[in-house]
């Protein structure tokens, strides 16, 4: 959506004579289409936690689209202890490219509610990544999220997915 305004922003600036000396580069995912991620791993603490770092293996899957672009719609956290309550919220996330090393997650958020735990809402919020294009990972740390949250480690790869410019 962003790369499509920036373009009718610059044809109609450039229709109407006024010279533009950089248009922001767009980045992408490709190839369009349905995606899976290989396993990954998501270390958070939240009040839930006691402010203890839960450490959960974590899988996402989504659609990438040439006009919505990439958007992460369905996400599985299991794993030890009380990994198998922290559920996923405000799906789908929207992921952009800031650069082609550069990612921003949106709206990330998480709930965990226990007979006996104080529940967690995490988020909604918007969390700062890295991009590794050769190992096709998207890896953040020290992330904090409302709700007094923070993720301390996500590691995820996405070995179907490209980040092109």
């Amino acid at each position: 959506m962003r790369s499509a305004l920036k373009w009718i922003l610059s044809t109609v600036l450039l229709a109407n004579g006024v010279g533009v000396a950089s248009v922001a580069q767009a980045f992408q995912f490709v190839p369009a289409g349905p995606f899976t991620s290989a396993a990954g791993v998501l270390k958070i603490k939240t009040p839930s936690s006691f402010g203890a770092t839960l450490t959960c293996a974590l899988s996402m899957s989504g659609e990438v689209s040439a006009f919505t672009g990439l958007k992460i719609t369905s996400v599985s956290i299991t794993g030890p202890g009380i990994c198998s309550l922290l559920k996923a919220k405000y799906l789908s996330w929207p992921v952009s490219a800031n650069s082609l090393s550069s990612v921003n997650i949106s709206d990330m958020g998480f709930s965990l509610v226990g007979s006996v735990l104080p529940p967690s809402n995490c988020g909604v919020s918007e969390i700062n990544a890295n991009w590794n294009p050769a190992n096709k990972s998207v890896t953040a740390s020290n992330q904090a999220l409302s709700g007094n949250c923070t993720i301390e480690q996500l590691d995820i790869v996405f070995p179907a997915l490209s980040l092109v410019m």
